[in-house]
Parts: C-alpha cells; structure tokens; sequence
C-alpha cells in the first residue's frame, strides 16, 4: 500500500508557464489603477462623493460605457479570475493556502510585490492617494470600505510576510514586503541566509526490512484526512535512521521531508526561526523533522501548526505544548541485529574483497547503527583492526565521563587460577563472542525474550584476579572494559539514582564494550525493610536495577569482595557466578617466579620460592611487594636482593595489619642461600 496526500507543488499549469505570476499581478495592479483613477475622476465630475465612490454597479457601468475603458475592464477580469482563484495551481494561489491569507491580505500583498517589482507604477498609484504601497492606498484601489484590511491577527504577521515601516508623525506606515515573497511568486525555492544550516538535506539511508513504513503512514494518512494535526515520534538513538525513517513516510504520503536542527537556535530566539522555519517549508511543500531539541521548546500558540510535523528522540519526550487537537503518533526504531548489520557491513565495504573472508563477522558483533555504520566506512580504514579500533572508538565517545577504561595487556597465561574457574572463564568467553549471532534464532528469542544480555558475578577476596580476569576477557574478545564509576551514579537526591542508571544501562547497550562494575556490592545491595522514605526509594532504586539488568543486551561484569551482601535477586539473573579463591602455595609459587622474572634475570632458587609462597598473600600483594622491592633495589642502585624482597613484602603484610614474625623474617633473610 502506498497512500498519497495532495499537496500540490506552487507551480505547475500551463497558465502559470506562459504568464508568469508576477507579471500578472503587476498588470493587475496597473489596470486597477488606472480605471480607479478614472472612475474617482468621474466622481468628482459628477460631485457624486463617497456615496457612489463603493458602488459597484455603478463603477461597473461606468467601464463598459466608456471604450477606451472597457477593453482594460475585460482584461483586468480575465487576469483576476485566474490570478486570484483560491483553487488555482500557480505560485499565487499556493502562498494563500498555505499560508492563510484572506483575500483582502492577497490585495494588499500583491500591491506591495507590484511596486517593489515594478517602481514605475509608483506615480500612477499615487494618484490614488499615496505612490507607496500602504492600507489606505489599497482600500481605494481595490475598492475596500474604510475597516481596516489588515487586523493584528491577520496572517501576513503572523507569517511575518510584511512589515510596517514608521514615517513622520501622523504619516500612515508604508508596507514593505519580505524579498523571499518575491523570489517564491517567481518559482524560486530559496531558503533565507538565517535558516542556513538550520534546515538541511536528509541524508539517505538504507531502508530496513523491519521498518514499518506503510503501516505508519496509513496511520498518519487516516489522521490527515480528518483534518487532524499530526505529530510523529520516532523514537531511538541517534544515527538509527530516524529522520530517514520519518522521511519514507513522508515520501510515502506524496510528501517530501526536511530537517530542522532545533539545537542550533538560541531558546531565545527560537520562536522567531520556528516560525520562518515553518513558512518555509509550507510554501516549499516541505514536512518539516525535527530534533530532539524542538521538543524542550514551547511552541508559539501564534504561530500556526503544520498538518504533519515528525520529531526524532532517544526517550520518551513529549511536545511541549502541542496543539489541543494534535494527534501523536510514536514509532521506535527497531534495534539492528546481527545479521542486518552483517548485511549493511557488505555493502559498504565491498571494494574490501583482500580482507578475511570473517572479517564481516567480527565488526558485525558491535552494536553499531545504521548511520555510524555508514560513516565508519566512509572513512576508508585501511585494515580490519584499524576499522575494529574505530568501532571501540565510537564506545568511547559515548560512554564519555560515566567510568573510565580500563587498559586490557593481559593474555590467559597470565592468570594464574584453579582448573575449575579457568574453565569457567573460557565458556564464558565463548558464550560473549558467539552470542550475537546465536540470538538471531527466532525460536530462541521467543524462548528467552530477555535472554541476551550477558551478566556476570566475579566474587572473591581482594587482589585475587577479578580485574585481571575481566581484563584478559576484553582483550580476547577486542572490547574496551569500561569500569563504571559508581560515586556517578549513586546520589542522595530522591529518583537521581534511578535516572543515573538509566543513562549507564541505555549508553552502554550501544556501546562496543564491556562494562565493569567494581565493587558492585555498593550499588547491588541487598533490599532493606521500610523505616523511612530513604529506604523506600533505595529499595525502588534496587527494583529499578535489576529491570536494566534484566534488559541490558551488552555484556556486564559485577566484581564483589562480599558476595553475601548481593541481593539474591540479582544472582537469579546472572549468567555466571564465578568465584576467586585465594590462591594456594603452588598457585603463589608461579605468581612470584612471574613476578619475579620482570625484575631479575638470575633465577630464584625452589628453597627460596618455597619459603615466599608460605606466606598468605593475594596475586596483588605477591606484584605489589615485587614492585616495592624492585624500587628500593633501584634506589640503591644495587640488584635485587633479599633484604628488598623483605621490605616489600613487609610493606604489604603491614596494610592488613599483618607482621612477620622473627622466625618468618629470618628464614626470608637468606631467601638466596
């Protein structure tokens, strides 16, 4: 189905082709001028005065009775029953309808076009009364009584199409035209220099097999027909193809769409370019589609709504102050799979045929949009990783100041952990690369609706591998790990909480990256009992939580020192819980010879590593005293001994409130012996 709207262009008759419109009504305003001219001086002849002067019968009589007259009175006929038809199809008659002048705001505009363009009909005007173009000038010309033409509410300043210029006290104001009048009457589609970058071209995009394009215009279709005021939202994130979307259904109704960049305009002069903005496009035949900043703006009650207006958002903004018969229609933009962005990577990249052949597969697991997917190619990446790093980029820019991100060095030999838990690791591993083309299946999204999030608890003491574990995960998979910043996000103000996790959850479900939330315990405690209104709204905070949690399609790591102050409704939604022991003797054993092969060459002898690794330590504390160790070696210049090791091992111990004890220190004392 394909339903159409009629709004005719303003040109397009072949009366309009042969006799350009404003010739016409210069000719227009020159014959009126000149029976005016003669009929008042026929008046004066006669003594008749103003009594006569409105009679239209007798000014009509008068015309055909005279032959020098009569042929300009057939002519004048001719041009008005064509130039001045409402239902006609030339430049004229569509600036009246869509702009709702009246026909006595037609007369005096067409006086005003005619003096500007032809200066020479100034002194014959002027015998009427005055050579420029003013109200009392065009009620004699035209034959109006003495009420005034143009009311304060008349369209010609609502639409801003004149304006009066003061002369001397006592002096009628002269009417002066806006010069776009002009270049409109003339066929020209010009746009003024102030709405220059305000209103722009929509970019094509792509239309998306899941887009429902018809079914939205039929929508919009039955509302105009009802002579209904039209507003459609289109909801999604920015560079999803909304505008393109609003613009199929315009193009769909026989329309053609505009942007307008409402974010561009001070508030303070907003009224003012809104309400250019909206002439232009009704004269053009433009459906105006907005951004997101038009709708934080009051709308003008002076200022007249278009039938079909379009607003792209990433929430759910409502108008401002819509008019009371406004209908709204809400769309959103349906989030791209795998496979279609899979399909969009293709055919933008087709001239990239010396790539891998899985190249597509890799770039296809970020969750880009359709426009971000269009730039990233229009910037010619030389290779697959440049292309890769231009896509974690973009997470970047995105996630902007809600966490930092984390760098990822570490490989899997790194971690040195229990059988049990590496496994774990590497399925988990497994799952977060291959789950964006697994949910693809509908049969398994019917099944697991909200199933596609992958949300995992890392619990254990500090220092004994959780970031590190992370770290190697994004590495692996060639993700940021962005560590959310959770003093962001937790507020003392009532609902700010909520509205700060909303942000965290919606930016970073469009973000090629992993998020970590460390410390977790802090924000995913356990519900309270009500005692107060700070308890009620911490625990609607914690219900909150775990709907984003439960929604959330990206990939989210939770670290926790104290598993048992996690709310058993969230370990319910974990795909994982992976815990961290503390590592055992043989697990320290291989932590400090790795730690220790960074900063010595010699190696440490079995008598020595066996005496390190009875003490209890985390793998942190094992590369902290390390660390410690190698810098007091360096600050004596000297290698790295013992009594180093000593040092920082006892700097690490004294942190926990921990000692060495005599026998302790003396057997580490000839760690080398």
């Amino acid at each position: 189905m394909n339903p159409r709207v009629d709004h005719s262009a303003s040109t397009g008759t072949s009366w309009a082709t042969a006799h350009d419109v404003l010739d016409a009504l210069c000719e227009r305003v020159r014959l009126r001028a000149l029976l005016r001219v003669a009929w008042f001086s026929e008046l004066r002849e006669l003594d008749a005065g103003s009594s006569r002067e409105d009679n239209t019968q007798s000014e009509h009589s008068f015309y055909a009775g005279r032959e020098e007259l009569a042929p300009l009175q057939t002519e004048l006929e001719a041009i008005e029953a064509k130039l001045c038809d409402p239902g006609a199809h030339h430049a004229l008659a569509h600036l009246l309808r869509v702009l709702g002048l009246d026909p006595a705001e037609s007369d005096v505009l067409q006086l005003c076009v005619a003096l500007e363009t032809e200066p020479s009909l100034a002194p014959l005007v002027g015998r009427l009364g005055s050579p420029w173009a003013c109200e009392s000038t065009a009620r004699r010309l035209f034959g109006y009584s003495r009420a005034a033409l143009l009311p304060a509410g008349a369209s010609v300043w609502r639409w801003r199409l004149l304006e009066r210029i003061e002369r001397m006290p006592g002096e009628e104001p002269v009417l002066r035209v806006d010069p776009l009048v002009r270049e409109w009457l003339a066929g020209q589609s010009s746009i003024e220099p102030e709405l220059q970058g305000i209103l722009h071209p929509l970019p094509p995009v792509a239309r998306q097999s899941t887009w429902a394009v018809e079914d939205t215009a039929t929508q919009a279709l039955t509302a105009l027909e009802s002579r209904a005021t039209l507003r459609l939202r289109v909801l999604g994130p920015a560079r999803s193809g909304r505008s393109s979307f609003a613009a199929l259904v315009a193009e769909a109704l026989g329309l053609h769409a505009v942007g307008v960049r409402a974010s561009r305009v001070d508030a303070a002069r907003w009224p003012e370019i809104l309400r250019r903005a909206l002439r232009t496009c009704a004269v053009l035949g433009l459906t105006p589609v907005f951004d997101a900043a038009a709708l934080t703006r009051p709308w003008p009650a002076s200022i007249p709504a278009p039938s079909l207006a379009a607003f792209t958002c990433e929430g759910d903004e409502t108008l401002a102050s819509p008019p009371d018969d406004a209908i709204e229609l809400v769309y959103r933009i349906p989030e791209l799979g795998f496979d279609e962005r899979a399909k969009l990577w293709r055919s933008a990249l087709q001239d990239k045929s010396s790539w891998p052949d899985d190249y597509v597969d890799k770039i296809a697991r970020y969750p880009l949009t359709i426009g971000e997917i269009r730039d990233l190619s229009r910037r010619g990446a030389a290779t697959p990783k440049a292309l890769e790093e231009a896509c974690r980029e973009l997470g970047r820019e995105r996630l902007g100041d809600l966490g930092s991100v984390l760098p990822t060095p570490f490989v899997w030999d790194d971690l040195v952990l229990k059988p049990d838990l590496l496994r774990g690791l590497r399925e988990l591993t497994f799952e977060a690369r291959d789950r964006a083309a697994f949910w693809e299946e509908p049969r398994i999204r019917r099944l697991f609706p909200r199933g596609r999030g992958l949300t995992v608890l890392l619990t254990g003491s500090p220092g004994t591998g959780k970031t590190m574990a992370a770290q190697v995960l994004a590495a692996d998979l060639n993700l940021d790990l962005y560590r959310v910043d959770l003093a962001t996000l937790v507020s003392k103000y009532i609902g700010e909480t909520s509205k700060n996790l909303r942000r965290v959850f919606t930016t970073a479900a469009r973000a090629p990256a992993i998020l970590l939330f460390d410390e977790a315990d802090a924000l995913f405690t356990r519900r309270t009992e009500v005692r107060d209104s700070h308890d009620r709204w911490a625990n609607a905070d914690t219900n909150y939580l775990l709907q984003l949690l439960e929604s959330f399609p990206g990939i989210a790591l939770l670290a926790s020192n104290r598993r048992e102050n996690i709310d058993s409704a969230f370990t319910r939604r974990f795909r994982y819980i992976l815990d961290f022991p503390r590592p055992d003797p043989e697990q320290r054993k291989a932590l400090w010879l790795r730690a220790l092969a960074v900063f010595t060459e010699d190696a440490t002898p079995p008598a020595a590593l066996d005496h390190l690794a009875s003490l209890d330590l985390t793998g942190a504390q094992i590369k902290n005293a390390t660390l410690a160790a190698a810098f007091a070696a360096k600050a004596e210049r000297a290698p790295l001994s013992a009594a180093h090791l000593l040092r920082g091992l006892e700097r690490e111990l004294n942190k926990d409130g921990r000692y060495l004890s005599p026998r302790e220190r003396e057997r580490l004392a000839h760690l080398g012996s």
